[in-house]
């Protein structure tokens, strides 16, 4: 399970063990289904204690050994001479994009303490956001052209723009590292709400002032950069428990952890199954990857 990252029996904190296969089928059924824990645990035979439980060590088990990995670009530098190729034969205009990125909210509920037992709180004004006129968390992500989906694994207060909140994440200071150790420049692209850099290109702003180039070059490259908008659409198809806004309570549940884990787990798919993006860009990780590889990269 996991390519036998999980150990065949799983102690749960109250000291009861669960095996991995029924863990696995725990952590899957909550993430793709809206339904009630006591939905989810008649459906499997056990109790909503021991369902909730398994859920939650499953949900750390997997963020804490894989999460990180989730924003270490250094793991694909070897294809991106590939990626760039892929994209320009595509019709990018740039000949050294590896990557489209976007800001992803994920709705919460109403924020009420973070800390029960201390009696915390949070301000909700910075999980609100004005923008979308809903209590969430944001991530910053992308995705490769190989259909795997990277994001910085700390979400963000709701509130942040996407432009601040990439700036606080390693993804420039990895394609720094890159290009200061082999000389390649490589670069992301995202909308016009971020700011161009030497390793970030953007959409061109204003666009009732373009040129007539302008406006090709925004045309050309906003079909390719859908590819992220595709993959948010997967993810949240294939794993409707992160649709549950009004029940994805801070505070009370980790919920800065679920999109993490769906995204992860959406990886492994991706792998074994292919994807949207990989359809878009013939560029699949499946054949060229093993989950095995994937879980040990």
């Amino acid at each position: 399970m996991l390519e036998n990252g999980l150990p065949i029996s799983i102690k749960l904190p109250d000291r009861s063990s669960v095996d991995s296969d029924l863990a696995m089928m725990i952590i899957l059924s909550r993430l793709t289904s809206t339904g009630t824990v006591h939905d989810h645990a008649k459906l499997l035979g056990v109790s909503d204690n021991r369902f909730s439980a398994t859920f939650n060590y499953m949900l750390g088990f997997i963020y804490d050994n894989w999460a990180a990995r989730l924003s270490d670009l250094f793991m694909w530098e070897d294809e991106f001479e590939e990626f760039a190729a892929v994209l320009t034969a595509k019709g990018c205009c740039h000949d050294n994009i590896i990557a489209f990125c976007d800001g992803k909210f994920q709705v919460t509920a109403r924020p009420g303490g973070w800390n029960r037992n201390e009696h915390e709180h949070l301000n909700q004004k910075e999980i609100y956001s004005g923008y979308y006129k809903h209590h969430c968390l944001k991530f910053i992500s992308m995705v490769l052209p190989n259909g795997i989906h990277l994001l910085h694994p700390v979400p963000f207060y709701g509130n942040e723009s996407d432009q601040q909140a990439f700036l606080d994440t390693q993804f420039l200071d990895q394609l720094r590292t890159i290009h200061l150790r082999t000389g390649k420049r490589w670069c992301i692209f995202g909308d016009a709400i971020f700011t161009t850099s030497c390793y970030f290109k953007t959409m061109l702003r204003l666009p009732e002032r373009l040129t007539p180039w302008g406006a090709e070059y925004n045309s050309d490259m906003g079909k390719l950069r859908v590819s992220i908008e595709n993959e948010y659409a997967t993810i949240g198809n294939a794993w409707r428990f992160l649709g549950a806004g009004s029940r994805l309570q801070l505070g009370g549940m980790s919920v800065g952890k679920f999109f993490v884990v769906a995204s992860f787990l959406d990886n492994c798919r991706a792998i074994q199954q292919g994807n949207q993006v990989q359809a878009q860009f013939g560029y699949g990780a499946r054949g060229r990857l093993t989950l095995r590889k994937f879980l040990d990269k």
